[in-house]
C-alpha cells in the first residue's frame, strides 16, 4: 500500500513553512486543542531556552501575547510571548535550502530597537558552516536535527502537525543518508550533493593541520547548475595588491579516459588575465607548485592515484595543481579522507620551506 500523501511534499517553498511554524505558534494560544497548545509553547521555550540557557523555563510558562506576523520588513515571521512575566519578541529567519545574505541578519536586529528579542536563524536542510555563522550575529540556530528531535517527542493525533512532522523527519532522514553513503566503496556518487561536497572538505579541512593564513570554504554552480565546493588552504598576498590562492576543490569533470567523474583538485588561483607578465610568473609558480606537490604525494607514501592536471600553457587565472578522481577503490572518499590530509600538510611545509610570497606582479 501506498502511504498516504504528505501536504509538505506538494508545499515546499519556504512561503510553505514560514505559514506551517505560524500555523503551530498560534495554537498557543488555542485552549480548545489542548495537545497543540502544549507542543506550541514547549517550541517557543524552545527557541527561549536556546538564547538564554541560564534562564531555562517550562512551557506552563509561555503565554502567546501577539500571533504570528509574516513578511513585515522583509523578516519571514515574528511573534511575541509573555516568558515569565516579560514580554518578548521572537524573530525567525526562515530558511529551506538557501542561506542568509546582503547583511539581511544585521538588519533585522535594527527592526524593533529597545525590545527584549530573541532571534532565530532555522533551516531545514543541512547547516553549511554560512548558517552557523548566524549565531556571530546574535541568533540561535535551530537545524533539522534540532527541529525532527523536538517533534518526535511531541506527537499529536493532527494532520497538519503529523505531515510537519513526518516531513521534517523525512528532511533528515534524507541528509543523513546522503551523507552515510559517503565512507561506503560507492559512496564518491554521493558527492552529486553540494552538502555532501561540503561534508567531505569539511572533514579534511579539520584534518589538515597545516595551512597558510588559515583556511576558508566556498561553494556555488557551475553553469549547468552542478554543484562545486572547495577550501582555501594557503593565500598570499603582494604589496602590489595580487593575491595568490591555493585550494582544494571538489567538482566534475571528463577524466583522461573521456568520462564524467567527480574529482578533488588542488588548485592555483591569481587574477592576471589579461596582464602577460604577471601571466608568465603565475605559470613560472604554477610548475613549481605542481613539482612540490608531486614531491608530496611521493612523501606520504599512500595509495592515492592521480590523474594528469590540465594543462595550462599560457597562465589562465585558475589552474590545476594536483587532480585525483573518486571511485570505488584506492581513491574512494573513505581513502582521501583517510591519506589526503598527509599530502596537504607535507605540500603546504614545502612551500613554506620555498617562501610562498607569490611572485605575480600586476
Amino acid at each position: 500500500m501506498p502511504s498516504n500523501p504528505n501536504l509538505f511534499h506538494y508545499a515546499t517553498s519556504e512561503l510553505s513553512q514560514d505559514a506551517a511554524i505560524c500555523w503551530l505558534v498560534a495554537h498557543a494560544d488555542c485552549e480548545a486543542l489542548p495537545e497543540l497548545q502544549h507542543v506550541a509553547r514547549s517550541f517557543i521555550a524552545l527557541l527561549w531556552n536556546r538564547a538564554h540557557p541560564d534562564q531555562p523555563v517550562t512551557p506552563e510558562a509561555i503565554r502567546l501575547t501577539l500571533t504570528p506576523v509574516r513578511q513585515h520588513e522583509h523578516i519571514d515571521l515574528y511573534f511575541e510571548a509573555e516568558v515569565v512575566s516579560q514580554r518578548v519578541l521572537f524573530i525567525i529567519e526562515d530558511k529551506t535550502s538557501t542561506t542568509h545574505h546582503s547583511d539581511q541578519l544585521a538588519r533585522y536586529k535594527q527592526v524593533f530597537p529597545g525590545r527584549e528579542t530573541v532571534f532565530v536563524y532555522l533551516k531545514t536542510t543541512y547547516l553549511f558552516g554560512h548558517d552557523h555563522a548566524a549565531k556571530e550575529h546574535g541568533y540561535i540556530v535551530i537545524g533539522p536535527t534540532d527541529l525532527d528531535d523536538f517533534l518526535r517527542v511531541h506527537p499529536v493525533a493532527n494532520d497538519i502537525y503529523s505531515d510537519f512532522r513526518g516531513h521534517i523527519a523525512g528532511l533528515r532522514s534524507r541528509i543523513d543518508g546522503v551523507l552515510a553513503q559517503l565512507l561506503i566503496p560507492n559512496g564518491y556518487k554521493a558527492l552529486s550533493h553540494d552538502f555532501a561536497q561540503y561534508e567531505v572538505l569539511r572533514r579534511l579541512g579539520r584534518a589538515c593541520r597545516q595551512t597558510i593564513g588559515g583556511w576558508h570554504f566556498s561553494k556555488g554552480s557551475n553553469p549547468d547548475g552542478k554543484p562545486w565546493t572547495h577550501f582555501r588552504f594557503a593565500e598570499s598576498k603582494e604589496s602590489l595588491g595580487v593575491t595568490e590562492v591555493l585550494f582544494h576543490r571538489i567538482d566534475a569533470r571528463q577524466n583522461d579516459d573521456g568520462q564524467r567523474g567527480m574529482y578533488l583538485s588542488t588548485r592555483q588561483y591569481a587574477t592576471v588575465k589579461g596582464k602577460p607578465e604577471a601571466q608568465a610568473q603565475k605559470l613560472q609558480r604554477l610548475q613549481r607548485h605542481r613539482q612540490l606537490f608531486a614531491e608530496a604525494v611521493k612523501e606520504a607514501n599512500v595509495g592515492l592515484k592521480f590523474a594528469r592536471p590540465s594543462a595550462d600553457y599560457r597562465g589562465a587565472n585558475e589552474s590545476e595543481i594536483g587532480t585525483l578522481f573518486f571511485d570505488s577503490g584506492a581513491n574512494s572518499v573513505e581513502s582521501v579522507l583517510r591519506d589526503f590530509p598527509n599530502i596537504n600538510d607535507a605540500f603546504v611545509t614545502r612551500l613554506r620551506a620555498t617562501d610562498m610570497a607569490p611572485a605575480v606582479a600586476v
